[in-house]
């Protein structure tokens, strides 16, 4: 494998920039077996990557990836490959792209239909800066679903200045494009009426695996006074069988340490099962059918199941219409991506108390992804919404018990849960509203951890064990129910000290609202909490991540030994 940051692309032949790219794809597959990724859009994009490359330069010129999880080849180019496999690693590189990784990045990227925005606004800049560099947005088809994208293109509209879209026609994002607007996007004749409407020209049918397509389109582009769309066909995973024949399952690769159940597929399982139970149950995802474990119920109940595409905004506010009209609809949406329906569901759903349930996969820390993919806010949200009720499961087992109850829940709800494969093996009592699990009338303990959520149930336990050890008894305590709050346990524990475990933000946390009812009630306990610090976190594993937040059984237990003995 060659040093890739040493090659020339500019005096590279047709022929040697396809024996790069082979060596490129090769690299992408080894490492994203290895460290897990995104691998089937980035083997798509290695011969556009490295064409882009050749004509235009990166440290000057702007290169906007949208989503950003195609950037692989990207990587190597500019950092090398000795940086490339440490991507997904703690002090390594990001999968997405990140302008402290490298200058030809020049925004994080990581949430979908975001480009178009960043090259209007990078626009006005070069205009009223009186510089001159390129502006060339890469994206895919299905982004062109996200609303941002037409607010932006209009826009743009009214600037009369360039800039250059690439249009990454794979006929796929995450999950198969859907809707009206994909179907049009499909046809060229649409394709080139609908961009020129904006003051585009229109170049199509440039073949994205051929030099000799894309190198000419490109640098026309480059030449052109005035703004350009191409359209570049693509295969997604080209280049690795198991990739190009099962695209949508290969998007995202676990890395080869990494398997088992997921919370994702048990929530998937129990919607199929309360299904059978509801008829007028309804799934809906934003692009994400395979993300959140919608496949099957989306082949059984194809009538129930519903893609809006990359567009959480009018998920939240459809589901609030769906509930009003007899309906039961289940949205099932990541955590970071939920936080773009802020209003919608706000408004539309908690405002007039609609019986919309929100399962919020990858809520807490999320290893792998980075900054953008975090879920530390994203449940806290919702305790500033009236009428929404948050719960989280202590483990798989409770996260079916909660969506079986949730059929006869007549109000907002939501359910988070995490990336996190820890389920602790432990007994499940039945959902009561509002209710705690705890063990009552323990007069011999000496305090009582309180936790939310699977991953600080499991730390909870085993703080617990660790301390009996010091002559402490702590009661561990699942509150499955972060809102309302469980006022009658509180009651009971204040007289002891109560420890929070918490895997997010301490702005609209549990341990917030615990605080603030002691407060407001004029209770005097002594509370001891474990959040996370208000930062973003880089990619890093688990255990990694959980390190880097202060949340470990030693340093947990150092503290309470510190405070309490």
């Amino acid at each position: 494998m060659g040093d890739f940051l040493s090659k020339n692309l500019k005096n590279m032949s047709n022929e040697e920039l396809t024996e790069l790219s082979k060596e490129l794809r090769f690299l992408v597959t080894e490492v994203t077996y290895k460290n897990g990724g995104h691998l089937a859009s980035n083997l798509g994009v290695v011969e556009l990557t490295v064409a882009l490359h050749k004509v235009f330069d990166f440290k000057t010129d702007k290169l906007l990836f949208d989503v950003g999880h195609q950037c692989y080849a990207h990587k190597i180019l500019t950092r090398g490959e000795e940086a490339f496999r440490t991507i997904r690693k703690k002090g390594g590189l990001s999968g997405f792209p990140n302008p402290t990784e490298s200058e030809c990045d020049p925004f994080y990227a990581g949430h979908a239909s975001t480009s178009l925005s960043l090259a209007v606004g990078l626009m006005r800049a070069r205009k009223l800066c009186g510089e001159k560099y390129e502006i060339i947005s890469v994206l895919g088809d299905g982004a062109l679903g996200g609303g941002m994208c037409y607010e932006a293109l209009n826009d743009a509209s009214t600037l009369g200045e360039k800039q250059i879209i690439v249009l990454n026609d794979n006929n796929m994002t995450i999950s198969p494009t859907v809707g009206l607007m994909a179907k049009n996007l499909s046809d060229r004749k649409n394709t080139k009426e609908f961009f020129e409407r904006f003051g585009f020209s229109y170049v199509d049918d440039v073949d994205g695996h051929d030099f000799s397509s894309l190198i000419p389109a490109l640098e026309a582009a480059k030449k052109s006074e005035t703004s350009v769309v191409i359209r570049v066909l693509t295969k997604k995973g080209m280049g690795d069988k198991p990739s190009s024949d099962n695209p949508e399952g290969f998007h995202s690769v676990q890395n080869s340490e990494k398997r088992g159940k997921t919370y994702s597929r048990v929530a998937g399982d129990a919607i199929l099962k309360a299904a059978e139970k509801c008829k007028n149950l309804v799934a809906v995802t934003c692009a994400m059918k395979q993300g959140v474990g919608l496949e099957k119920f989306s082949e059984i109940y194809p009538e129930r199941f519903v893609d809006v595409g990359i567009a959480e905004e009018h998920a939240a506010t459809m589901c609030a219409a769906m509930a009003k009209g007899g309906l039961k609809p289940y949205l099932m949406v990541y955590g970071s991506f939920m936080q773009r329906a802020f209003d919608q569901l706000m408004t539309d759903v908690a405002l007039p108390r609609l019986p919309v349930t929100v399962l919020m996969d990858r809520a807490g820390l999320v290893e792998g992804d980075g900054e953008t993919h975090q879920g530390i806010s994203s449940p806290n949200m919702f305790n500033l919404m009236p009428n929404f009720t948050v719960c989280a499961p202590k483990n798989k087992e409770e996260l079916e018990k909660i969506i079986d109850w949730s059929l006869t829940f007549d109000g907002p709800l939501v359910v988070k849960y995490p990336k996190s494969q820890k389920s602790f093996d432990d007994f499940v009592l039945p959902v009561r509203y509002g209710k705690w699990d705890y063990h009552k009338g323990e007069d011999f303990v000496d305090g009582y951890i309180l936790t939310s959520g699977a991953v600080c149930y499991d730390l909870a336990v085993k703080v617990a064990g660790t301390i009996i050890q010091n002559g402490l008894n702590l009661s561990t305590v699942n509150a499955k129910f972060i809102k309302p709050l469980d006022t009658e346990a509180l009651d009971l524990m204040c007289k002891n000290p109560i420890i929070i475990i918490e895997d997010e933000v301490s702005a609209g946390s549990l341990s917030e609202s615990v605080l603030a009812y002691f407060c407001d009630n004029k209770i005097n306990a002594k509370v001891i909490r474990f959040v996370v610090p208000d930062k973003f976190y880089p990619t890093e594993s688990e255990d990694e991540l959980l390190e880097s937040a202060g949340l470990t059984v030693e340093k947990i237990t150092k503290r309470i030994l510190d405070e309490i003995r």
